[in-house]
């Protein structure tokens, strides 16, 4: 059951806090008309969303709240021939987060992890990037980065496909947050006509749940390589490794009895193999489409052997009838670890993922878990599906 309503002395405190905000939006207005008139390019954005939980039943714990978040973006462009920069800030804001909830709820885990703390100015993105003429780009500072988003291809269903079903399953800005994430380090690719090589090497900021968003994860590094390619103009694929290495001292998450996990001092270093492979096939009646991805892990979890894998297949059709209604059924398997005395932990990793795209279920992950789906898509307008 929801309930729709803050308490008095929230809503208050709400309309204090938007007063600041719309005070903070008027002043970056100023700021982006000076900056615009000396010929940079300047863009904004102020995403606000109120969330409404009633997350269990929880003994001793008030898990019915609302309560609202604010991400307010700036971004400054510059660009020459054969560079470009940005510097982008980014202000969230809490406001009304429950004092007596339990996670993983968010409004709960966010309270848990930032205390009292409820705002926070932060640098989003600041990186430098050169051009090469024979293909080449180098991108050195903080960014964003979503695995699977490299060479993008041009069919508009292929690029829906990618975009909403292969993308940000093993790293992403975590976008759904109220504080999202970047990733301080170099990103390079080299585009060919049979494709394009991308490598990436960085660490994490605190972010998603964290209002610390400038801080880094010093002790967390990642690298990626990928080539991507298409074999005609229906098709799109891509092969990709990623490593992962956590050197930091926190409680690993598995199925050992609780001392030998605090005994376990080793870091976590997890190489990850995988691909995708998205087809269409258009007649006159409608289109097919056929998509498939893997991972597969091999590497350490401290003391224990690491081992684990995840599939998925999904299968599509769209009738070129009015509504164009889109049918699709999906299949994802990925692996658990029932045995915790085999020196082997086989529960896959999902890295640094966006876990909202895949279901809109909050606790929701791509770990242990079993998922079969179907989905119905229409669309009465070419403006509203």
């Amino acid at each position: 059951m929801m309930r729709m309503s803050l308490s008095l002395t929230k809503a208050w405190e709400v309309k204090g806090r938007m007063k600041w905000l719309g005070l903070l939006a008027v002043l970056c207005g100023l700021v982006i008309g000076v900056v615009a008139a000396q010929g940079l390019k300047v863009d904004a954005s102020w995403r606000v969303r109120g969330e409404n939980w009633d997350f269990f039943e929880a003994p001793n714990a008030d898990n019915r709240y609302a309560f609202l978040g604010s991400l307010l973006r700036v971004g400054v462009n510059g660009q020459g021939k054969r560079q470009d920069w940005r510097i982008e800030l980014a202000q969230a804001t809490l406001t009304g987060l429950p004092d007596n909830a339990r996670p993983p709820s968010h409004g709960a885990t966010y309270r848990s992890v930032n205390g009292g703390r409820d705002g926070s100015l932060f640098v989003k993105q600041l990186f430098w990037r050169w051009r090469s003429p024979s293909g080449w780009s180098l991108l050195l500072g903080r960014f964003e980065f979503s695995d699977g988003s490299e060479r993008m291809p041009k069919d508009p269903t292929l690029q829906w496909l990618r975009r909403q079903r292969i993308q940000e399953r093993l790293i992403g800005p975590f976008g759904f947050t109220h504080i999202t994430r970047s990733f301080d380090g170099v990103f390079g690719a080299w585009e060919r006509p049979q494709g394009t090589f991308t490598f990436a090497l960085f660490r994490p900021t605190k972010g998603a749940f964290d209002l610390r968003a400038n801080d880094e994860l010093t002790r967390v590094t990642v690298a990626y390589g990928s080539w991507t390619f298409n074999l005609d103009a229906q098709s799109d694929a891509r092969f990709f490794a990623l490593y992962y290495r956590d050197k930091r001292p926190t409680l690993k998450v598995d199925n050992r009895p609780l001392a030998l996990r605090q005994a376990d001092g080793a870091p976590l270093k997890v190489l990850t193999l995988g691909g995708h492979y998205l087809r269409i096939e258009a007649n006159t009646k409608g289109q097919t489409d056929f998509l498939g991805w893997g991972a597969w892990q091999v590497g350490d979890w401290g003391q224990l052997k690491h081992r684990a894998f995840a599939l998925a297949a999904e299968f599509g059709y769209r009738w070129e009838t009015p509504w164009h209604p889109w049918v699709r059924l999906g299949f994802f398997l990925s692996t658990g670890d029932g045995n915790p005395n085999d020196g082997y932990h086989k529960t896959f990793f999902q890295v640094l993922p966006t876990p909202r795209l895949y279901a809109q279920f909050p606790i929701y992950n791509l770990m242990n878990n079993r998922d079969l789906f179907m989905q119905l898509m229409l669309r009465p307008h070419r403006c509203l599906t």
